[in-house]
């Protein structure tokens, strides 16, 4: 009988008798999935030590580390008129620090909350709104995120990020490079609803102001009426929804929240326009 030599069909050295590039596949999910799990585990504690940080605390670490952040704000302050406003919207939280508030001499439909007790309106957005109560609602949105101390939390994720990365692939590896979009996925998905928060703290600000919510949806109404041909405003305005949820989702939940709180609708206040100058 001739010889034929052939591969034994079964080999105890080798467990694993599926192609390479399977293998490589599997092995770069798992690793990605148990980096996903690390991550927010320690998210998880990360969140829970913000909570346990008072505003005043806060304050201090901003304030320890405001040479770090390298924010160029214009040299003028904000019209009289203006900060009334903040200070009434401010009167109407439980934020133990100031809050600076300055105008952006820019186009873009934005505003702005920054670590530190920092807020930027840039002038596009105040030429956007029509009404006081509009405005307000921006405001008192940018001041959910100081109550909710979603700063601490986004340099907590952020150092996370960064050293799960470090530590799993090294720092320049081309794995570190496949993992970083699935936590970024992760810290969209927090954005989200940091943001809706927001907005429901706004609802409640504006109500204890001005006694109803009449004004509160007005920005998203003007960003979803805008004209389909209106590509360069549309475009000034995508940076701030970049991460935020969709405009008609978030106009819904406006409503939906307000029902269920009982909130009721008033009459605006025309924006002055010594606010806007």
């Amino acid at each position: 009988m001739k010889y034929t030599p052939s591969l034994p069909e079964k080999n105890d050295n080798i467990s694993d008798h599926r192609h390479p590039l399977v293998q490589l596949f599997i092995l770069l999910v798992s690793l990605g999935g148990i980096f996903l799990l690390v991550f927010w585990l320690l998210v998880f504690f990360v969140d829970m030590a913000v909570k346990s940080i008072s505003m005043e605390n806060e304050a201090k670490i901003y304030t320890q580390i405001g040479e770090l952040w390298d924010y160029e704000f214009p040299a003028d302050p904000i019209k009289p008129e203006l900060k009334t406003l903040v200070d009434q919207l401010i009167a109407c939280t439980d934020i133990p620090y100031p809050i600076t508030t300055r105008i952006i001499d820019d186009d873009d439909v934005n505003a702005l909350a920054l670590p530190g007790g920092n807020i930027l309106l840039f002038a596009g957005l105040l030429d956007s709104v029509r009404s006081e109560n509009g405005l307000a609602f921006v405001i008192a949105h940018e001041l959910g995120h100081f109550i909710h101390q979603d700063h601490l939390r986004g340099m907590g994720r952020g150092a996370v990020l960064m050293a799960l990365s470090i530590a799993f692939t090294g720092a320049d590896s081309n794995i570190s490079k496949f993992l970083t979009p699935t936590s970024q996925f992760a810290q969209a998905q927090h954005s989200q609803k940091a943001e809706s928060l927001a907005d429901q703290t706004a609802l409640k600000i504006l109500n204890c102001h001005y006694g109803h919510i009449g004004g509160a949806t007005e920005f998203f109404d003007w960003v979803k009426n805008m004209p389909k041909g209106s590509l360069q405003k549309l475009e000034k305005v995508s940076h701030y929804f970049s991460s935020h949820p969709q405009v008609e989702k978030r106009i819904n939940a406006l409503h939906h929240f307000s029902n269920t709180h009982n909130f009721i609708m008033g009459e605006v206040r025309r924006l002055a326009k010594e606010t806007q100058d």
